[in-house]
């Protein structure tokens, strides 16, 4: 029996029951695909069931605002997907006639889909010869043929791209694409598999070579930069002031509290001395509550910490800048805000939801 057979045997005893694999609509196991990028299953599989709850076809979706799509994505963090999923939902409306394309090329020329997306949804939607390669998979074709490059810089890439073309069972490539990501989520985890139990451990040449351990091989990662930001939430009785994020930064164009970013830990007099030039207000006029802990939120290649620093004013005294927005506190999260703000606010017992 070949490889791919076998393992499409373990994927029918062993898969788990996720909602995107009882359908063969494209739009949803688009959707899905998108959601799981950088995402778990379990963290998913909430945001899966509101999106098709508020956007049951791409057509709902493409006709839908930016704001709201970002406001029903918050928390899932890079969000440049959701705006890419919106102008992609906008491309099939417009430039497909609503009808998602069954072509995996054209599949490439929607917004925010690459190779692996539109292999998983030609594959499955469509039934098209096209493999997918995503960690999992990676993953499980390293250590099967004991691929030796790194599998995340092109050299190593190109090899697992091909093994996987080589593997891929013709005649079901939906099923044992779903199959082979299964096996390397469930079985081939990357860290202490199950071995003894593999169902293709005589073909595995990692296990007969004892480099089970060792594989994938990755080339390490950009170091981590840390960023420091100290966030006002300046109170003038009910009202408070958010801004909108633009240019090419993280969380563009969701909203924050006013933000003053430092090129290093600041102390609270540093803090406190920022907050003066920024607002305009000193002494009687600016009533300080209270400075947060530090607040640390973890990026891809960024580490966030921020600090929260509660004030307020008396009089309406505040000349604010235009770019930022009064609004009541009550209303502020009816914006789409980071996931770190909304976080703090809800551990605060200041949810403004």
């Amino acid at each position: 029996m070949k490889i791919s057979e076998i393992i499409l045997e373990w994927y029918k005893k062993n898969k788990r029951l996720l909602p995107w694999r009882e359908t063969r609509d494209p739009y949803k196991i688009w959707l899905s695909e998108i959601i799981l990028q950088q995402t778990r299953v379990n963290q998913g599989m909430e945001y899966y069931h509101r999106f098709v709850a508020r956007f049951p076809d791409v057509h709902q979706l493409a006709v839908a605002e930016e704001q709201e799509v970002i406001k029903l994505w918050q928390g899932l963090g890079y969000y440049s997907r959701a705006r890419n999923l919106l102008a992609a939902a906008r491309q099939v409306e417009n430039e497909f006639g609503g009808k998602f394309p069954s072509r995996y090329s054209d599949l490439l020329k929607l917004k925010g889909v690459g190779p692996y997306t539109a292999a998983a949804v030609a594959s499955i939607a469509y039934k098209a010869p096209v493999a997918v390669v995503d960690g999992n998979v990676s993953r499980v074709l390293a250590r099967l043929y004991a691929v030796q490059d790194a599998v995340n810089i092109p050299a190593g890439g190109k090899q697992i791209e091909a093994l996987a073309v080589e593997l891929l069972h013709r005649g079901n490539p939906g099923d044992h694409n779903q199959a082979m990501m299964e096996f390397g989520a469930l079985q081939c985890v990357p860290v202490a598999p199950d071995c003894l139990a593999c169902p293709v451990q005589q073909f595995c040449k990692a296990f007969s070579n004892d480099l089970v351990a060792a594989l994938p091989v990755k080339q390490k990662k950009a170091k981590i930069r840390n960023r420091y930001f100290t966030y006002l939430i300046i109170r003038e009785g009910v009202h408070t002031y958010i801004s909108r994020r633009t240019g090419n930064d993280i969380w563009r164009e969701m909203y924050e509290f006013p933000l003053i970013e430092h090129d290093s830990a600041p102390d609270e007099t540093e803090i406190l001395h920022a907050a003066s030039l920024l607002t305009g207000l000193e002494g009687s006029r600016l009533t300080i509550s209270r400075l947060s802990d530090p607040v640390r939120h973890q990026l891809t290649h960024r580490r966030i910490i921020a600090r929260f620093l509660h004030l307020e004013t008396r009089g309406n005294l505040l000349q604010a800048p235009g770019h930022w927005k009064r609004v009541r506190f009550s209303e502020v999260g009816d914006h789409p805000l980071p996931r770190l703000i909304d976080r703090y606010l809800e551990l605060n017992g200041e949810s403004p939801d």
